[in-house]
């Protein structure tokens, strides 16, 4: 994730071609916030997937 501080340690001049930028998060920090405990599974999810096949069900709110 290209952030301010990956910036200012790496450097401008670091190639950035790989790193996402931190809005592409935003989605699924989204749906992760409004879990409720009893939501969890203990998985570790991909951001990249979310959409596809995380949530399984995308009619949530």
């Amino acid at each position: 994730m290209k952030t301010e501080l990956a910036t200012r340690d790496l450097g401008e001049d670091f190639d950035w071609s790989g790193w996402n930028a931190p809005e592409s998060v935003v989605p699924s920090v989204v749906f992760l916030a409004r879990q409720i405990g009893t939501d969890f599974t203990g998985r570790i999810v991909d951001v990249a997937h979310f959409g596809t096949t995380w949530p399984e069900h995308l009619d949530q709110p």
